[in-house]
């Protein structure tokens, strides 16, 4: 009997034990229902979650909800697509009735779709709006540069050399080529065209809408067919005076180096080979072509001391040190082996530097920039360089108002002949085709 006393004892502790962690639980958590609608009635899908935990539900097709919140835990925020979030308190109460209000800054943000401007809940055409924040991330002498990326069915195409146009693609090519396929830009209300976009400080911009589909027509004509870029720039504000001051400095460079020949013997020992694959081996050439006027005779390639780079045919005078005459025989020392790629490429700086001031009453408003932008190209003696200056105000005299518009620029830029995407260019004559005998310098 004692042995069976004891089984019994030892059990009623642990049920006991269980039923009191089991009470604790069910007390440490509150089940909390609602409803939440707007102005027209109840809201279907809206998030309701307990702040600072993963406890989240929707609202059913009633716009009702049921959510458990844990203990320690009494704000529920409730959020809506395109209407302001709410933070309720629930510590004393177990039922809510939530009303959401519409967003202001997203329905009634105004975009700029030509001579007019609408808000963004009343806005049918196709427009992109971009966040001018996002453009200065980008190191780039143009807007144009910054806008890759940022907007879905615009693309830029550019060869990359410092200061270069850009060419901005909307939706693809149009079958009215009007303006060569750019879209129109339009910055403060003024239409502008060619280069002077590399001459626009991108610190100045305020705004940019970029108008997509057929309907800008209709505001610029058929200039417009291509789209339009909508730009504007930075005005004062009433308030106290803001200094705006912003400066970066980078380094860029070339990406995967080019596996080229760098040695004159290895190089000549190719053309030996390549020509005893052919019809004429080396030893049948006569002994005036061009081949073996520069490796010489014998059965295999010689490099000579001297050699002229310009003319290369089989009919230039001899590479003799005594025969050097301007213009006709440039003879020059031959190189054991040049890397054109070290000579034409380089590591190249960027850099900006931007001050920009503003302010005003009610009264009168200003704006003030001053911007220094040089970048150096990855290829040798090309470079862009830009100052700039714009000022604005804006005077209220009773009904009147009058202001001032000022810019200022000054550029200047080395680029490569005939482009960086041609073939006949330096980069491409000088970097893939000269040959390691040649020196760089004379």
């Amino acid at each position: 009997m004692s042995k069976l006393h004891v089984r019994v004892f030892t059990k009623r502790p642990l049920v006991f034990i269980c039923f009191v962690f089991l009470s604790f639980n069910a007390f440490a958590q509150k089940t909390v229902t609602g409803e939440v609608k707007d102005n027209n009635g109840s809201l279907v899908g809206a998030s309701v979650e307990v702040k600072g935990t993963n406890f989240a539900t929707l609202t059913d097709v009633s716009g009702r909800f049921t959510i458990t919140v844990p203990k320690g835990k009494s704000i529920l925020v409730i959020s809506f697509i395109n209407y302001e979030p709410k933070e309720v308190n629930v510590s004393e109460t177990s039922v809510v009735s939530v009303v959401l209000v519409t967003g202001i800054n997203t329905l009634n943000e105004v975009i700029v779709t030509g001579y007019t401007s609408q808000r963004k809940r009343e806005l049918t055409g196709a427009v992109a709006v971009i966040k001018t924040s996002d453009l200065t991330k980008v190191a780039s002498p143009s807007f144009l540069g910054q806008i890759e990326g940022r907007a879905s069915g615009v693309t830029t195409l550019t060869s990359g050399a410092p200061g270069d146009g850009v060419s901005l693609r909307i939706r693809g090519n149009s079958t009215f080529n009007q303006g060569g396929g750019d879209p129109l830009i339009v910055i403060d209300g003024v239409q502008v065209k060619g280069p002077f976009m590399n001459n626009i400080n991108p610190n100045d911009i305020e705004s940019i809408q970029v108008l997509k589909d057929a309907a800008t027509t209709s505001s610029y004509g058929i200039g417009a067919n291509n789209g339009v870029v909508i730009i504007t720039t930075k005005r004062g504000k009433s308030g106290t005076a803001k200094v705006d001051v912003s400066s970066y400095y980078g380094v860029q460079s070339a990406g995967k180096e080019f596996d080229l020949i760098k040695t004159s013997t290895e190089y000549a020992e190719l053309l030996f080979q390549a020509q005893n694959n052919s019809s004429v081996s080396w030893a049948a050439l006569a002994n005036n072509t061009f081949l073996k006027r520069l490796y010489g005779n014998g059965p295999t390639p010689v490099i000579p001391q001297y050699i002229n780079p310009v003319r290369a045919l089989a009919t230039d005078p001899p590479t003799v040190p005594g025969t050097y005459n301007y213009p006709n025989n440039l003879i020059m020392e031959a190189s054991p082996g040049t890397d054109w790629w070290d000579a034409i490429m380089r590591n190249a700086s960027i850099q900006e530097h931007n001050i920009g001031v503003s302010g005003g009453n009610d009264r009168g408003r200003y704006y003030m920039s001053v911007n220094y932008f040089k970048q150096e190209g990855i290829v040798s003696h090309t470079d862009f360089e830009r100052y700039s200056a714009r000022a604005n105000a804006d005077f209220k005299v009773k009904n009147f108002t009058f202001g001032e518009n000022f810019t200022m620029a000054f550029s200047n830029g080395v680029g490569m002949p005939n482009g960086n995407q041609v073939e006949q260019n330096q980069l491409n004559q000088g970097l893939l085709k000269m040959q390691p005998i040649v020196p760089v310098y004379d």
